[in-house]
């Protein structure tokens, strides 16, 4: 018996310099997790070795994934499954994507707005050309050019174009660039009693965020019914159903 037990303690403690876990080990010699303990006690796992333990559990977590996938995940040290799933999206399944929004939407989308906007980058060099090669003008600078709402009124942006359009398509009447009273502050958008600002440059600029920071407080001690719209609430996701639901 004691035979026996010296012979699991030198394989173990072989396994262990060859870099597996205490639970490699135990499965392996059918012994228990303690008992490898007490076996390699003293013994600890060089900083390759772990590298390597851990590339080998990503692996293992990857589940049925060819043994192309593995390898390119081996060689880069570690991949996202979403990562490794990407490669479907050719550069003719980006144009096709592309060509449905604009369908659906009537526009090109935001970078922002378009899930597979790193994929287009890699798959054609840079967003614009994946726009241009898919038959399409790029969008210009955001703010460097006015916009014209499907009811007339001039938009400083596309999101305000687009929330204005919405407006319009909900029946909504509404006024652009109305004045808070008493004051030379205007809002983008007035449904009502409901002043509608659309703070699209917050965070860019400090006297922004300062013109900003006066209009809401003006805002705030005037008890003045209020909606404040981002651009995370129009890319990439539209959020106006719910921002607005006490204007429709």
């Amino acid at each position: 018996m004691k035979k026996i037990s010296q012979k699991f303690v030198q394989k173990s403690r072989q396994l262990r310099k060859q870099g597996l876990t205490h639970r490699e080990i135990a499965k392996l010699l059918d012994l228990g997790i303690g008992t490898v303990f007490h076996y390699t006690k003293g013994m600890s796992l060089s900083l390759e070795q772990k590298i390597k333990l851990k590339r080998r559990n990503y692996l293992n977590s990857l589940g049925n994934l060819s043994s192309t996938e593995k390898l390119l995940a081996s060689r880069k040290g570690g991949l996202r499954r979403s990562q490794l799933t990407t490669k479907q999206y050719t550069r003719e399944k980006i144009s096709k994507l592309l060509k449905e929004f604009y369908l659906k939407n009537g526009r090109i989308p935001f970078k922002k707005e378009f899930l597979h906007e790193k994929v287009a980058r890699r798959e054609f060099g840079s967003w614009n050309k994946a726009i241009i090669e898919s038959g399409f003008k790029p969008n210009p600078v955001k703010f460097s050019k006015k916009y014209i709402a499907n009811d007339g009124h001039i938009c400083d942006s596309l999101a305000e174009k687009l929330i204005d359009d919405w407006l319009n398509t909900k029946q909504i009447i509404h006024e652009r660039n109305a004045r808070y009273n008493g004051t030379h502050f205007t809002c983008d958008f007035k449904v009502k009693d409901f002043y509608i600002e659309f703070f699209g440059l917050s965070n860019s600029s400090k006297k922004y965020d300062e013109s900003m920071r006066r209009k809401l407080q003006f805002i705030k001690e005037n008890k003045l019914k209020h909606i404040s719209i981002y651009q995370k609430d129009i890319f990439p996701k539209f959020r106006l159903q719910v921002l607005l639901k006490d204007v429709i």
